[in-house]
């Protein structure tokens, strides 16, 4: 489980601020807390919102899921956000049961570049994806 604390905004003594959000993974046997922050020149500070976790969400959505986790918050997510991760993103990734998984290439960098696809044997990363991922692949090849 990961739990999204409140995030609050620093200032910092190079004339930056932060958004830093605490963060708590729960294990089986333990707990660990990290804080996430993101740094910009202080001019920018009005720009930051503490008081949504989208920003957080998607920057620990890919580590929750290739981990198993499920994401808490003390914040509210934004309904976009919620509506978007509910009906297109996570049933993309994951599978009925709602495990995460990947297309099943290798080391290709970008899933929809075609550098080097005439050299791949069949079925190639396009091959793949049309039955592992078709919403991504009608956007690709459609």
């Amino acid at each position: 489980m990961l739990t999204i604390h409140t995030s609050y905004i620093q200032s910092m003594d190079n004339g930056k601020v932060r958004l830093i959000t605490p963060v708590t993974e729960s294990l089986a046997d333990k707990c660990t807390e990290h804080d996430i922050w993101v740094e910009v020149d202080s001019r920018y500070e009005s720009y930051l919102c503490s008081e949504r976790c989208d920003a957080m969400i998607c920057g620990l959505l890919h580590y929750a899921l290739v981990k198993g986790h499920d994401i808490q918050s003390e914040m509210p997510i934004s309904q976009k956000l919620y509506f978007n991760l509910q009906s297109m993103l996570i049933p993309l990734l994951c599978d009925k049961k709602g495990k995460f998984y990947t297309t099943g290439a290798k080391r290709t960098g970008c899933m929809f570049c075609m550098f080097g696809v005439q050299n791949e044997k069949h079925p190639n990363k396009f091959e793949l994806m049309k039955i592992t991922h078709p919403k991504l692949h009608n956007y690709c090849i459609n």
